[in-house]
Order: structure tokens, then C-alpha cells, then sequence
């Protein structure tokens, strides 16, 4: 599975030195990774599932149950325990599912375009620079710098007459 076997050198999977000459003295374990997509190259419509296989060289110690051996007529027993090493898997489920939504696309622009200020952007560009003769004056208006110290005695004059 995945390219290696029970009698591969773990050494070629790990870099470590004091390792067993067999996967099958030391045990492995086989990291199962599916990947579940709804979007994909295929020419299935539907969702597809990627499997994944790695192998992962490590210690994976397996106790199994006791055995219980019946010794001799007058029935006496004795308890056998043994030590294993075997494959031990893992799985791990991932995925991506996209799905494009008008409505969101929609809530999006318009909360672009509010946030960007984009309508006040779009008026005073088209009022200064479209409307002929009005966007000469809005310019000279926007541009003309008024100081209240100059204007001051012009302003007076005017409230008193």
C-alpha cells in the first residue's frame, strides 16, 4: 500500500538511526486522508472523494487480549500476554464544496460601492467635468480660496447697507 510493503527498510522512510531491518518488526501507520470536492476536471457531475495513502515508519505497539491456557487435568491455568507490532491507521476528512451565489455577489458590490463612496464619486465627477458650461462655474467654485480676514470689511459693507 502506497508503495511499500512489510518488508521495506523503515530507514527508507526515516531518518534515524537503531531502526529494525522490516516494517514488520516495528509496525507503521497508514495516515488515510479523504478529500471530498464538488468542483473538479472530471466528467462526473457529482461530488468526488480523493484518497490519499501515506505510510508514516513509527513504533505502534498493539496489545492484543490475553490468552488463557488450561494446564493439566487438575485445572490449573496460566495467563499468556503478548507484545505486537502491527499497522495502525488513522484517517483525516477534508474537503471543499463552492457553490456561487448571485444574491451574495449582488450584497457585495453594493456594499463595495457604499463603502467606496462610489455614488458621491460619480456625482461630482459628472458636475465637474459634463455639464458644459455649469461645470465651468462648480470648478471655479470648488477652487477659489476664501479667507473671512480679506472679505471682512466687503462683508460688513454689505450688512450695513
Amino acid at each position: 500500500c502506497a508503495g511499500v510493503t512489510l518488508d521495506t527498510n523503515p530507514s527508507t522512510l526515516v531518518k534515524a538511526n537503531g531502526l529494525p531491518k522490516h516494517l514488520r518488526i516495528m509496525g507503521l501507520s497508514l495516515q488515510l486522508t479523504f478529500d471530498y470536492r464538488n468542483l473538479h476536471d472530471l466528467s462526473h457531475s457529482g461530488v468526488v472523494c480523493y484518497v490519499t495513502v501515506n505510510v508514516l515508519a513509527q513504533w505502534s505497539q498493539m496489545q492484543p487480549p490475553p490468552d488463557t491456557i488450561w494446564i493439566g487435568d487438575d485445572a490449573q491455568t496460566a495467563k499468556r500476554t503478548r507484545l505486537a507490532f502491527g499497522a495502525a491507521i488513522n484517517m483525516k476528512v477534508t474537503g471543499t464544496f463552492k457553490k456561487f451565489s448571485y444574491s451574495n455577489a449582488i450584497l457585495a458590490l453594493v456594499e463595495t460601492v457604499i463603502v467606496f463612496k462610489l455614488p458621491l464619486f460619480v456625482a461630482r465627477l459628472i458636475s465637474m467635468y459634463f455639464m458644459g458650461i455649469i461645470s465651468v462655474i462648480y470648478r471655479r467654485a470648488r477652487d477659489l480660496k476664501f479667507n473671512i480676514y480679506t472679505h471682512y470689511r466687503e462683508s460688513i459693507a454689505k450688512l450695513v447697507q
